[in-house]
């Protein structure tokens, strides 16, 4: 029945922290400055009995215990920063806009895989020794762009634009 879980000394963690500070600038009345810096600390914690769905999670007979559970822990360090400038325009009876902008994202995932847990049945996310894999995934991208918003009526617009991207 896949509405039912057996599995009780499953767990799961999720605490995230995450923040975006912003700055607008109005230069005038047509044009604008955004600059903005944002972040991201978190981690994903799970613990549980991962055999086969149909290995029933039972005390051990020879130990007297629970089975030794399964830790796994990721670490996600996220940060980035974007500057976008912004002109509206008029063009005959139509306000058009031109946009451009950066950014920059850097992203750390450190990932410890398959630890050795607790025969407990609590949320516990401790580790005997080592983790049997360590894996960093790692990211940096630096992107820009620029836009021209054109309205060619109050039901059509087109916008083309550039965009490039390096990692």
């Amino acid at each position: 029945d896949p509405t039912q879980s057996f599995r009780s000394r499953n767990w799961f963690s999720t605490p995230w922290l995450t923040g975006n500070l912003k700055f607008n600038w109005e230069i005038n009345r047509n044009s604008r400055l955004q600059v903005q810096a944002f972040g991201m600390k978190a981690t994903r914690s799970s613990v549980g009995f991962l055999k086969a769905i149909n290995i029933a999670d039972t005390i051990n007979k020879t130990t007297g215990s629970y089975d030794n559970r399964i830790v796994d822990i990721d670490r996600y360090d996220n940060f980035g920063t974007e500057i976008s400038y912004i002109n509206n325009f008029r063009l005959g009876n139509q306000k058009h806009s031109f946009t451009a902008g950066t950014r920059y994202f850097k992203s750390i995932t450190n990932r410890d895989k398959n630890g050795k847990g607790s025969t407990g049945i609590t949320s516990d996310f401790s580790v005997s020794g080592k983790f049997s894999q360590r894996l960093t995934f790692e990211t940096d991208n630096i992107s820009a762009y620029i836009e021209q918003i054109i309205r060619l009526n109050r039901n059509l617009v087109l916008i083309p634009g550039l965009y490039r991207d390096w990692e």
